[in-house]
């Protein structure tokens, strides 16, 4: 079944190897929905993702409600990156040569760090 992908955030970034390599980078998450629509999983919510640019190749992730069905996505977004930055040994920038972070901004480390404590 072919599922209509329409992402409501994504970025474009660029992997840099450590031996100058480089390789663009785009992940892509779409609005999650209430009934998934993988076979045997309809009655979770899910989301679609990416970690390329094809929109054929979308990934579905489920959570027991919408908000953690795009919890699940970010987070596997999150992950796959830093994996990628860890197991490969380079970097992630912008298209504009910005360095990026795979673990947030400042601002959201901020935030975790705020949010660990009132845990």
């Amino acid at each position: 079944m072919t599922i209509s992908f329409l992402a409501t955030t994504e970025r474009d970034l660029i992997f840099v190897g450590s031996d100058g390599y480089q390789m663009p980078i785009h992940v892509a998450v779409g609005a999650p929905y209430a009934n998934a629509r993988t076979e045997g999983m309809e009655k979770y919510a899910a989301c679609l993702f990416l970690t390329c640019d094809d929109p054929e190749l979308t990934t579905e992730i489920f959570g027991g409600d919408e908000m953690e069905a795009l919890a699940a996505a970010l987070e596997f977004i999150e992950s796959f990156l830093q994996k990628l930055v860890r197991v490969y040994g380079g970097k992630l920038t912008t298209p504009d040569g910005t360095p990026f972070d795979p673990a947030g901004s400042m601002l959201l480390k901020e935030s975790r760090r705020l949010a660990s404590r009132n845990a």
